[in-house]
């Protein structure tokens, strides 16, 4: 798997910051409605498509994710190679993907059956894959693709779109971008193709932690944080950046300070 990634945004964490709640983006109303989608296009990596998917979603605490899934059909049974995922800027002029912050590509995609059946498309397919980054709170747009081999036909694995606005923007496409994640054409909104606005039908799943400052997770403030906060410091790791400037000065520590100060809900 190669990686790609911004320090500021993405925080390495240790595993005693992870005693945190289940955090999950679910963009799908229920399984009825993946099963009534009616439309599908198709996100893939080949030499002759770069095209990607897109859609937002958004974060209200500082949270790890470790999971993006999206579901599909086959048109042609492909033979994937893996997949790609990116995380982008929420750009809120045009409510659409902006700076790309961290994404990973050629990485394990596991295609399972679903148990769900289109009666447009057939077997609807759970696409899984692993990551590992942090999130600030805010608003962002996931990218995600199949890598599948060249062949006769059209061997994609075509993500849905069913018809629910649970985001703040439309499902966007970019027909260049390179598998590093960066696009050389603007993103298009799905609303150019279809009036009626579109969402992936996607998960993304992970742990928020509900308190910064409780850096050893065991739910209190107390002197053991600010001995967490110090090792991290001292072994350079960026969980200990609090002022996000992909940087460990001593303006980390007086927002450590803050945030500690500030307690936890």
């Amino acid at each position: 798997m190669r990686r790609i990634q911004t320090a500021a945004t993405l925080l390495a964490l240790t595993p005693a910051a992870l005693l945190a709640q289940d955090f999950a983006w679910i963009n799908y109303e229920s399984a009825a409605a993946l099963e009534a989608t009616e439309f599908a296009s198709s996100a893939v990596r080949m030499p002759d498509s770069l095209r990607i998917a897109a859609e937002d979603f958004a974060v209200n605490e500082p949270t790890r994710l470790t999971e993006v899934v999206f579901y599909s059909v086959w048109i042609d049974p492909p033979v994937i190679l893996g997949g790609d995922w990116y995380v982008y800027e929420f750009d809120d002029a045009t409510r659409s993907p902006g700076r790309l912050i961290a994404g990973a590509f050629d990485v394990r995609l596991e295609t399972v059956d679903s148990g769900l059946r289109s009666a447009t498309f057939g077997t609807i397919y759970r696409n899984t894959m692993p990551a590992d980054l942090e999130l600030e709170p805010g608003r962002y747009f996931l990218g995600f693709r199949t890598h599948v081999a060249p062949g006769a036909g059209k061997p994609v694995n075509a993500p849905l779109h069913p018809q629910w606005e649970h985001g703040s923007a439309t499902a966007h496409w970019n027909f260049a971008a390179l598998p590093g994640g960066e696009v050389f054409e603007a993103w298009v909104p799905m609303t150019v193709f279809n009036p009626t606005p579109k969402e992936w039908a996607m998960e993304i799943h992970g742990s928020s932690r509900t308190c910064r400052a409780d850096i050893d997770g065991d739910g209190e403030l107390t002197i053991f944080d600010f001995l967490a906060f110090q090792n991290l410091f001292a072994a350079g790791d960026l969980q200990a950046d609090f002022d996000g400037d992909g940087e460990l000065t001593i303006f980390d520590f007086l927002e450590f300070q803050n945030a500690f100060a500030a307690g936890c809900d």
